[in-house]
């Protein structure tokens, strides 16, 4: 029976949308096509539904890819029509049979400030080359239509920086670089994160440590080998030590059989877990920030900044430790995360403009920053002054693409930029305290910015509306593309 208050309606079958309903069943819960051809599954339908003629696995593909051919090209129709820019990320990787892929997703934003997230294109490319990704991505963004590219975010393997400068000479071509694509190239930051973090977890008692606790789980359970899987096994385990000191007493070949394994030294010992409680602590900051700034149902540019802020405080205080082996990581870390990330300049500005655009933070939690991280030096000071300039070209470069066509349109690039990017899930910032020993940073940058500023009034002497936005007082939000 049914809803009692739902209204009686005529029903009349129809082969056509069943077999829709089929495909859409198919594509939604990643069945394998051949399920149309189970004698369960035909039994289930011949009596739910007898008039229902099953398609065969053959038909089914058949029909799934005409629906592919027309939501792709609803979706070109869709970007066309309610897109300024879109913006790339992509991937590629090889897969067991050696053959390589390449994944390209857009990320924009609609008319009416929604955010998307859409895979347009999965192939395989020829090799892992410079050429032969740019290629692949001009072919893929020819092939959607879109030509409006803001930015791309790479992994930082070497022949992605020359994918990127093959693709700067073909959007100068299209006539639709920013500023002669000067921010087109943006670095993936939980890929910077993830070379940090493995820097860190190179020493040797880290590693003999990690070593002998997994070698224990595995003993039990197998279990994958990468830093944030290490995370959750130490998590775990942690929680599960004296579970294991008992089953060295039940099962008598536990011991015996680590200490043959080529790469462990036995079981876990006191010192091991002491170790592994202080990588959990260590590496829970990490884990936590990969998480926020993967998110795709919401913005994250406005808070790599922001993390990549915490995460040099963090090392800082670290490496002031007085325990030599969390100094010794903190130190491994720095030396990586000064390679993309230890110079003001090195960083992509449009990360800077993201956190100006941000009405919680604007150009004064900017400055805030680079005063805590730079200050006194007069590189800072040269650099507050080109991100203010750079801004503003960025503004003026967007204001003589569109204003004479968009001129008043509420929202839109050129008249306004009140519509901002910014994060629902970022409104409260995640504070840094981890061990209880030295290593405790009380208050996050946001915190502190909010201790240590007073709201300063303002003239009224805008000369334009990126300059009376900077000009206005900052202000809470939940979800900023609502703002």
């Amino acid at each position: 029976m049914g809803d009692r208050d739902a209204p009686l309606v005529n029903w009349r079958f129809d082969q056509d949308k069943t077999r829709k309903a089929l495909c859409h069943m198919l594509v939604v819960d990643e069945f394998p096509f051949k399920l149309v051809e189970h004698p369960g599954f035909r039994h289930f339908l011949y009596v739910a539904c007898p008039m229902f003629a099953i398609p065969s696995r053959r038909t089914i593909t058949k029909d799934i890819f005409n629906v592919y051919v027309s939501e792709t090209a609803r979706l070109k129709s869709f970007i066309k029509e309610h897109t300024q820019r879109v913006c790339i990320t992509t991937d590629t990787w090889t897969s067991i049979q050696r053959v390589n892929y390449m994944c390209l997703t857009a990320h924009f934003i609609d008319d009416d400030w929604n955010l998307h997230k859409r895979i347009v294109n999965f192939c395989p490319i020829i090799e892992h080359k410079s050429k032969e990704i740019g290629k692949g991505v001009e072919k893929c963004l020819l092939d959607w239509g879109i030509d409006r590219v803001f930015s791309i975010t790479v992994d930082n393997a070497s022949s992605n920086d020359g994918a990127i400068a093959y693709l700067k000479k073909k959007f100068d071509n299209w006539g639709q670089n920013i500023l002669g694509g000067r921010y087109v190239h943006m670095r993936c930051m939980a890929h910077i994160v993830n070379l940090v973090v493995q820097d860190g977890l190179k020493g040797k008692d880290e590693h003999e440590a990690i070593s002998r606790i997994r070698g224990a789980i595995k003993y039990i359970q197998n279990s994958p080998a990468r830093w944030n899987s290490t995370y959750l096994i130490l998590e775990t385990a942690i929680s599960l030590k004296r579970a294991f000191d008992a089953y060295e007493d039940v099962d008598l070949a536990y011991k015996n059989d680590l200490l043959r394994q080529p790469f462990h030294d036995g079981i876990p010992t006191d010192y091991d877990w002491e170790r592994a409680k202080v990588l959990v602590t260590f590496l829970r900051h990490f884990y936590n920030l990969t998480l926020r700034i993967s998110g795709a149902l919401y913005v994250t540019s406005n808070l790599v900044f922001r993390e990549i802020c915490e995460v040099e405080l963090l090392l800082r205080h670290w490496l002031s430790s007085s325990d030599v082996e969390l100094n010794e990581m903190a130190r491994k870390m720095k030396e990586k995360y000064d390679k993309y990330w230890g110079s003001i300049e090195r960083i992509n500005m449009i990360l800077y403009y993201a956190v100006i655009l941000d009405p919680r933070h604007k150009l004064e939690f900017l400055e805030f920053t680079f005063d805590k991280l730079y200050g006194g030096t007069e590189k800072c000071d040269v650099m507050k002054e080109q991100v203010r300039d750079g801004l503003h070209e960025l503004f003026n470069d967007y204001k003589l693409r569109y204003d004479h066509t968009l001129q008043g349109t509420p929202g839109s690039p050129g008249s306004s930029f009140s519509r901002v990017s910014s994060s629902s899930s970022s409104s409260v910032g995640t504070s840094i305290q981890f061990l209880d020993h030295e290593a405790t940073r009380t208050f996050t940058i946001e915190q502190e910015f909010s201790i240590c500023t007073k709201q300063v009034e303002k003239g009224d002497h805008v000369k334009s509306k990126l300059e009376k936005y900077l000009s206005e007082d900052a202000e809470m939000h939940s979800d900023n593309l609502t703002y």
